[in-house]
């Protein structure tokens, strides 16, 4: 499929492989400082969040992908966050309209 009359996919390639993992680290920091502030803004999210997190994790150790599926209210609470302030948008919409 061509985008345009002079498309070139090595350049389109080449642009993605260096957007991709410095919009990675964008939105990483953008969600985690919306998660901060949501935290901060709420002490009662941020003390259930503290327990829940302490009382599967302890003070001894950090989390990792098993301990997802034990942590719930951590799991709701950052799909919120994803929800109330989406980061995402897509360098490939530009593509979809030809």
């Amino acid at each position: 499929m061509r985008c345009g009359p002079a498309f070139d996919t090595e350049a389109l390639k080449l642009t993605l492989s260096r957007a991709i993992p410095e919009a990675g680290a964008e939105t990483t920091a953008s969600v985690l400082n919306s998660l901060i502030k949501h935290l901060a803004a709420t002490p009662e999210a941020q003390q259930q969040a503290h327990e829940e997190v302490t009382r599967i994790l302890g003070n001894v150790r950090l989390a990792n992908l098993e301990d997802e599926a034990s942590m719930p209210y951590i799991r709701a609470t950052i799909k919120e966050i994803l929800r109330k302030s989406p980061k995402f948008s897509s360098p490939l919409t530009f593509c979809a309209k030809c």
